[in-house]
């Protein structure tokens, strides 16, 4: 009897947590960023950097709304040739803080086993989604920006800085 009544209890307790409203802002990044939601072509210029070579690429960006707008999951997979044979990689989550009332993103790669990059944003301003923080750089803790302009209803851009040194820019095509 105590068993079937413990039961009862916790059958309760779960119904009722499922049955309450999400916070206000739970879904404040996907109306944010739900422009960005698809598959992405890139066109890709790197700068020479002290830990990298100028090179073009290309990128697919994947961007998706799987979590009712409490998170975009991002991918980022930029196709290997013959000058990088062993291209970034990348996950990211962009998400809205109500605590702070900021857009926060996490950012993972494959050069940075362990670590997450951790940035913040105030969402579009204008045509712009600026997000900024710290990043680890072969030579320590940076300054590190990554800007997305939307230029029209299928095409972005993309810029990234280290230290307010522009090392990269993009153009990509929604498909």
């Amino acid at each position: 009897m105590t068993i079937i009544r413990s039961l009862s209890i916790l059958a309760i307790v779960a119904s009722t947590a499922h049955a309450d409203a999400p916070p206000k802002d739970a879904a404040k990044a996907g109306s944010e960023f739900g422009y960005f939601v698809g598959t992405w072509k890139c066109q890709e210029k790197w700068s020479k950097t002290d830990f990298s070579p100028a090179y073009d690429s290309t990128a697919t960006l994947v961007a998706a709304n799987n979590t009712d707008g409490v998170w975009i999951a991002w991918s980022y997979v930029q196709d290997a040739s013959a000058k990088n044979p062993m291209p970034p990689k990348g996950n990211d989550l962009w998400g809205y803080d109500p605590a702070q009332k900021t857009f926060i993103r996490e950012k993972a790669d494959n050069y940075a086993p362990g670590e997450l990059t951790h940035l913040t944003s105030k969402g579009f301003v204008g045509d712009t989604v600026s997000w900024e923080g710290q990043a680890k750089t072969p030579k320590g803790p940076a300054p590190f920006k990554h800007t997305f302009k939307k230029l029209d209803a299928k095409t972005i851009e993309g810029k990234l800085y280290f230290g307010g040194q522009q090392f990269y820019s993009s153009t990509c095509t929604k498909q």
